[in-house]
């Protein structure tokens, strides 16, 4: 199980919004909170959006990471199972426990999260615990999600940091209140186009925008 707690430790954890087609996993890419080499990065991803060495079968994704922890060097790996569903998300999320050291940095990549439960209210068993306490075992977590209201509120809770594309209609109003950003200009956003509430390093959202880049 997780181990070491350091309660000093920041609150990173980031979200990510938009509806389909917007560029939220080129977010994840580009964001320079996520360390390109030398980091210990797991990531659920089970549409091969990002580039990891790749695992399909529960058994090889677990002896993988075991193998790349022990050996004290940084990693990049990829748990893509054939069926996204909440028991496969929950192995995830319990395995990522399992690993979690206070004394080093943990980033987690948790792509399409409304394809892994039904869950509006709070999060999964494994998914909530390791929301609500990982931070203080080294837990730097990026939620991806396209329908923001089908996110269950323990991510939205979690995560001090948002990343907003456009998202539609009351949800656009909902997701404006809840960051601080006017419906409208979360609505208009342009594919490649964010807002980014971070209230640990600016007093109000920014507004940015990205270009393509291939993995």
């Amino acid at each position: 199980m997780a181990t070491n707690p350091d309660p000093s430790l920041p609150n990173r954890n980031t979200i990510y919004l938009a509806r389909s087609g917007q560029g939220k996993s080129q977010a994840v890419k580009q964001n320079p909170d996520i360390p390109k080499q030398g980091a210990r990065v797991l990531v659920f991803d089970p549409n091969y959006d990002h580039k990891a060495i790749r695992y399909f079968t529960r058994r090889a994704f677990a002896h993988a990471v075991l193998r790349a922890v022990r050996s004290g060097r940084g990693f990049r790996l990829a748990y893509s199972p054939a069926f996204q569903d909440e028991e496969e998300h929950e192995y995830f999320c319990k395995l990522v426990w399992a690993v979690l050291d206070g004394r080093k940095i943990t980033y987690v990549i948790d792509e399409e999260l409304t394809g892994s439960g039904t869950r509006a209210g709070a999060a999964a068993p494994e998914h909530m615990r390791l929301l609500n306490q990982g931070r203080k075992f080294g837990l730097r977590y990026h939620g991806v999600a396209q329908k923001p209201e089908e996110t269950p509120k323990t991510v939205l809770n979690a995560c001090e940091v948002a990343v907003i594309g456009s998202v539609l209609g009351d949800t656009s109003i909902k997701i404006g209140k809840r960051y601080g950003i006017p419906a409208p200009a979360i609505a208009d956003c342009q594919p490649l186009q964010f807002w980014r509430f971070d209230p640990a390093n600016h007093r109000e959202p920014e507004q940015f925008q990205l270009k393509y880049q291939k993995n």
